[in-house]
């Protein structure tokens, strides 16, 4: 990898990712059969969605380097299908899928070619991407998805240089969205992030609060705003 940048996020993906399989080493079938955080869906679906998630970006990545366009999760509905149907499986063949998948996606960002990571490509229908952000992309679904496994892990708990990267990236894809609200983001002791027009309001709070509030899944309850708390698009990761 020449790019320092793509380098460190990888890094960091990695790390994220280790923590997590750390983390699931004795975890049992009952475990995994239990609710997580997010609405109609086990433990087991959230490991599953990040294994395919590895796998697609892993797909993405070498389709570019082969001069081929796929889509990263392949037909419509294939997703869904593919995460309800590995849900149910044992709690041994979860966490081997998430270890496998990972080791997969960073031996493949790993040996592209280093011209891959300047392409942009569709990687949802009406969603596309710079494939350098790849590694990123891996940063949040790592961090995010162990919090809503719900058990234990929390926003508080993400390393500080996980944290900053993850505030760029909430930032740039907000500001990507359609008609992105504005506003500005004041993590203690940062500065200012964001709009800087006069009248944006200002969210201020711990960064991991904010971060975890821009991605849609918090209330930002217990974040202070300069004038009525912005409304923000649909939750992501």
């Amino acid at each position: 990898m020449a790019d320092a940048q793509i380098e460190a996020a990888l890094g960091l993906a990695e790390a994220a990712t280790g923590r997590l399989l750390d983390a699931l080493a004795d975890v049992d079938d009952a475990w995994c059969r239990a609710p997580s955080l997010l609405p109609d869906w086990s433990r087991g679906h959230v490991l599953t969605h990040l294994a395919r998630n590895a796998d697609a970006l892993a797909r993405l990545a070498r389709a570019t380097a082969d001069g081929r366009a796929v889509s990263m999760y392949g037909p419509e509905g294939a997703r869904e299908a593919d995460i309800e149907a590995g849900a149910g499986r044992d709690a041994a063949t979860l966490v081997d899928d998430v270890r496998t998948s990972a080791a997969r996606l960073s031996d493949t960002c790993r040996t592209v070619p280093d011209t891959v990571w300047d392409e942009v490509r569709e990687w949802r229908p009406g969603r596309s991407q710079p494939l350098r952000t790849i590694p990123v992309a891996r940063l949040v679904e790592a961090e995010a998805h162990r919090v809503d496994l719900g058990a234990g892990y929390v926003p508080a708990d993400w390393p500080a240089s996980s944290c900053n990267l993850l505030l760029s990236t909430a930032l740039t894809r907000l500001a990507g969205a359609p008609s992105p609200p504005l506003l500005r983001v004041h993590p203690d002791g940062q500065p200012p992030r964001g709009s800087d027009e006069p009248e944006a309001p200002t969210v201020s709070g711990p960064i991991h609060e904010l971060v975890w509030w821009l991605m849609g899944r918090d209330d930002g309850s217990r974040l202070s705003c300069t004038g009525p708390l912005p409304d923000l698009p649909a939750a992501w990761a």
